[in-house]
C-alpha cells in the first residue's frame, strides 16, 4: 500500500550490495535517514569576506586617491544567509577561494556574497567557476561594492564583467543612496514578496561599500544610485525574454550598507525573482508586407530580433507566435528592395 509523505516525515532507508559470484558477496550500509522539508529553494553562498588591505582608487577626474589606512571589513555572508535561512530557503555557505564549478552541483543558486570587499572575486578559480555556472544558465547573485570597480578598472577580470556581472564601465564611489530606476516600480524584484522603498538610504563608509556601474547593452538597472541615476545600482541579466525571472542578479554595493530592515528585504526579493517560475510564452504577432508594382509578394525576410525571422507568403502574410509580451522591432528586408524598419 501507499503511503503519502509529509513535510516533516523521517524517511530511514538502508543500503545492501551484491556482487554476481555464484555464493554472492554483500555489503550492507544503514540505516540512514532524511527529513522532507519545506524551502524555498537551497543557495549556495560564496564568502568573499573581505580583507584590510591598502589600494588605490581613480575617481571621475582620473585622479589617484590613495587610502592610507585599511577600511573596517563587513562580510555580507553572514547577513544574507541568516536572512535566506529566516526567509524558508536551505543556505549553505563555503569559502569562495578555490571553488570549482562541480562545488555548484545540487543548488538553485549562487551567491557571490563580497560586502566591501577591497579585493572581491580576486581568486581565478572562483571567478572561472562563476563564468562556466553563467555559461551553462545558473543563477546567479553578485553581491559587493568593489566588485564592479576591480573588475571593470583595476586589477580588471574583463571576462568575469563580460560573462557574470554584464557591466562595462565602472563611473564612481559614493554615489549616493539607491532609488528605484524610472519605470521599474513595479519590476518583480522590487515589488515581490516585499514592495521597496523608492529611496534606500546607504550608509557609505569606505569605497568598499559601493559603486556606481554601467550596464551592457544586454542588461539593465531596476535600482540606481541617486548621484548616477543612469548606472547601476542593481543590475540585472536575463538569457531568455521571460519576465518573471532573470539569470543573473548584479547588486554594486554592500548590501551591510543598507539598513538592515531594507537589506533583508532586497536579499528576499531578489532570490525570489531568480527563482521564480518562468510562465511559456502566449502572444504572438503578425502583419502583412507588399513589394509595390508586385503581385506576388513572398520571400521578404521578417526579422523580430533575437534570431527570430521568418519569410512573407505570396500574399506578404507572416507570423511569430509563442512570444512574450513586450516591445519588439521588426525589420522586413528583401534583396534589391529597399529595408523597411518598424
Amino acid at each position: 500500500a501507499q503511503e503519502l509523505v509529509n513535510i516533516g516525515d523521517f524517511i530511514t532507508y538502508s543500503l545492501t550490495a551484491y556482487d554476481s559470484a555464484g555464493v554472492p558477496n554483500t555489503a550492507s550500509f544503514g540505516p540512514s535517514e532524511f527529513q522532507i522539508i519545506d524551502t524555498l529553494g537551497v543557495i549556495l553562498v560564496l564568502d568573499d569576506s573581505p580583507a584590510a588591505v591598502l589600494d588605490f582608487k581613480v575617481d571621475e577626474s582620473s585622479k589617484d586617491r590613495p587610502v592610507l589606512s585599511p577600511m573596517v571589513g563587513r562580510s555580507s555572508s553572514g547577513s544574507i544567509a541568516t536572512w535566506l535561512t529566516d526567509a524558508g530557503y536551505v543556505v549553505d555557505v563555503i569559502p569562495a577561494a578555490g571553488v570549482t564549478v562541480g562545488d555548484f552541483a545540487g543548488y538553485q543558486a549562487v551567491v557571490l556574497a563580497a560586502g566591501n570587499n577591497a579585493g572581491p572575486a580576486a581568486d581565478t578559480a572562483t571567478r572561472t567557476a562563476l563564468q562556466t555556472y553563467a555559461a551553462s544558465g545558473g543563477k546567479i547573485l553578485v553581491e559587493g561594492g568593489e566588485v564592479g570597480y576591480d573588475a571593470l578598472s583595476s586589477p580588471g577580470y574583463p571576462a568575469f564583467a563580460a560573462e557574470v556581472l554584464h557591466a562595462v564601465d565602472w563611473v564612481a564611489d559614493n554615489a549616493g543612496s539607491l532609488m528605484l530606476a524610472p519605470g521599474m516600480e513595479y519590476h518583480p524584484l522590487v515589488t515581490i514578496p516585499h514592495m521597496l522603498p523608492g529611496t534606500m538610504n546607504l550608509n557609505y563608509v569606505g569605497y568598499g561599500d559601493e559603486d556606481a556601474i554601467v550596464p551592457a547593452a544586454d542588461a539593465f538597472a531596476v535600482v540606481v544610485p541617486i548621484s548616477h541615476q543612469t548606472d547601476g545600482g542593481i543590475i540585472i541579466y536575463d538569457d531568455n525574454p521571460a519576465p518573471q525571472s532573470a539569470q543573473i542578479v548584479f547588486m554594486t554595493f554592500n548590501i551591510e550598507a543598507l539598513d538592515p530592515a531594507v537589506g533583508v528585504q532586497v536579499i528576499e526579493n531578489t532570490m525570489a525573482f531568480l527563482l521564480a517560475a518562468e510562465a511559456p510564452p502566449t502572444c504572438s504577432v503578425s502583419g502583412r508586407v507588399t513589394l509595390a508594382g508586385q503581385t506576388d509578394h513572398s520571400g521578404v525576410l521578417i526579422d523580430l530580433g533575437g534570431g527570430r525571422t521568418t519569410l512573407s507568403d505570396a500574399a506578404g502574410n507572416w507570423s511569430f507566435a509563442d512570444l512574450y509580451a513586450g516591445m519588439y522591432s521588426i525589420i522586413a528586408s528583401k534583396d534589391n528592395w529597399s529595408t523597411h524598419r518598424q
